[in-house]
C-alpha cells in the first residue's frame, strides 16, 4: 500500500514515516497541503493521513482538493491533530467526505499525532523508545490477546505521562512505543521516563516469561537535540536506538540517556 504522509513537522514525518514503513507500507511524504495535493495527484496513494494545521494550505482544503481531482475515486481520508487542536468532525465530512476519519486509533497512537513544532519553534525535541521487555508469547490467540492487553497498558500509560497538548506517544512498531516531546530537556525527560517506569511497575501486569523478573517491565532510550540545519529528526532517531540498545545490554528494566547518563 502507498500512504502519503502531510505533516509540516519533519519530526513527525520521520516517526509516521518510520511507522507506516515498518508495517510494509510504502511513503510518499508532504510539507504542506499544496504539495500534498501535487503528490496526490502524481503518486495516486491508497491512504492519506494528513495534518490539519499547516501552512500554504491546511489539511481540510487539501482533502477537498484532492476529493475534486478525483471525484470517482474514495481514497480513504485520516485527519490527524493534536489534542489541542482536535480535528472536527463536520469539517473533516465536509472536507473529504464519508470516508473521513479522525485520528489512527491504534493503541496509544496518535489521537495525538501531529504534537511536536521543534523545527519551527527551534526549542529542544526528545524521542524516546519504549520497549516491552522480551516480547510477549504468541503461540495461540489467546496469548494474543493477553499480549494486546499488555500493550494497551503500556500505551495508556504513555498517553497519560504526556504533561503537554503537543506531547505524543506513538506504537512505533512491534512492541516498541516512541514519546516525543517537544520543548522538554533531558532533565524533564529523564522525570518524565521514571514517572513512566513507575507507572508500569504499579500496574503489575503479569508476564511469566520475562527475563527480567514476573511483570512486563521497559527498557527506555532517551535523546534530546535542538533541531539545527546540520541535524534531522533521523538523528535524534539513531540517538534514541543508541541509548534503547545500551539499556538493553546493561540488563533492561531501566533508562538510559545518549550520552550521559
Amino acid at each position: 500500500m502507498k500512504i502519503l504522509v502531510v505533516d509540516d513537522s519533519p519530526t513527525i514525518r520521520a516517526a509516521l514515516k518510520g511507522f507506516v514503513q515498518r508495517m510494509g507500507h510504502t511513503v510518499a511524504e508532504a510539507q504542506n497541503g499544496e504539495e500534498a495535493l501535487q503528490l496526490y495527484k502524481r503518486e495516486q496513494p491508497d491512504l492519506v493521513l494528513i495534518d490539519v494545521i499547516m501552512p500554504v494550505m491546511d489539511g481540510y482544503e487539501a482533502a477537498r482538493r484532492m476529493r475534486e481531482a478525483s471525484p470517482d475515486e474514495w481514497v480513504p481520508i485520516i485527519f490527524l491533530s493534536s489534542k489541542r487542536a482536535a480535528p472536527n468532525r463536520d469539517h473533516a465530512q465536509q472536507a473529504a467526505g464519508n470516508f473521513a476519519r479522525s485520528g489512527l486509533g491504534q493503541p496509544g497512537a496518535r489521537e495525538a499525532l501531529p504534537a511536536g513544532r521543534a523545527d519551527r519553534d527551534r526549542q529542544p525535541a526528545l524521542f524516546r523508545q519504549l520497549p516491552a521487555d522480551r516480547g510477549a508469547p504468541r503461540r495461540a490467540q489467546q496469548a494474543a490477546a493477553v499480549a494486546h492487553s499488555r500493550l494497551q497498558q503500556v500505551a495508556e500509560a504513555l498517553r497519560a505521562a504526556g504533561r503537554r497538548p503537543a506531547d505524543l506517544a506513538a506504537r512505533y512498531g512491534g512492541e516498541e512505543f516512541a514519546l516525543i516531546l517537544p520543548g522538554t530537556g533531558l532533565e524533564g525527560a529523564v522525570d518524565v521516563a521514571r514517572a513512566v517506569s513507575r507507572a508500569i511497575a504499579g500496574l503489575a501486569i503479569a508476564h511469566a516469561r520475562s527475563a527480567v523478573g514476573q511483570n512486563l517491565t521497559l527498557s527506555l532510550g532517551i535523546a534530546s537535540l535542538t533541531p539545527e540545519k546540520e541535524t534531522s529528526s533521523e538523528d535524534l532517531i539513531h540517538r534514541a536506538d543508541q541509548a534503547l540498545y545500551q539499556a538493553k545490554q546493561q540488563g533492561r528494566n531501566r533508562y538510559v540517556v545518549f550520552g550521559g547518563k
